[in-house]
């Protein structure tokens, strides 16, 4: 379990330029709190996979809100983790969730799904893709997935 202070999500999605409730509606949560949950596993696991340098890089990218998801709970000896394909990035951001007091997913699918669209929503934000300590792979299937659901459209 998770020993956090608290964020008001409801409070973020009110100064975070639309970010925390884009991502509320297009998932469907109806709540601000869960979307800002589902924003704060996909941030903590990007944390995971960069080295102290390479977090220290992200953080200048993100908007002051998106910073305070992306330390809280940080610990300094928090082993790091590859993650080459959209798959081990979900199944990490799904360890998270398990491992954290408030559960966001009950379906894989679900965290797929809410994967994507953060991580979409992010890049908008934030220039992800062409953030160089992202892997390749997770880069090249990310720009698959956000060119499907644009041909879609």
């Amino acid at each position: 379990m998770e020993n956090t202070i608290a964020l008001n999500y409801s409070d973020l999605a009110l100064k975070d330029n639309g970010l925390i409730k884009e991502i509320n509606q297009v998932l469907g949560f109806g709540n601000p709190e869960r979307a800002g949950l589902a924003v704060s596993r996909v941030l903590h696991t990007i944390r995971k996979s960069l080295s102290y340098q390479e977090s220290a890089e992200f953080i200048k990218r993100l908007p002051e809100y998106l910073k305070v998801m992306f330390v809280m709970n940080w610990k300094p000896k928090e082993e790091r983790i590859q993650l080459r394909h959209l798959d081990e990035f979900t199944e990490e951001v799904l360890n998270e969730d398990d491992n954290s007091e408030h559960k966001v997913f009950f379906k894989e699918v679900d965290a797929l799904t809410a994967v994507i669209t953060v991580l979409k929503t992010l890049n908008r934000h934030v220039d992800l893709l062409n953030f160089p300590s992202f892997h390749y792979n997770l880069k090249r299937e990310l720009q698959e997935t956000m060119l499907e659901v644009s041909s879609a459209a």
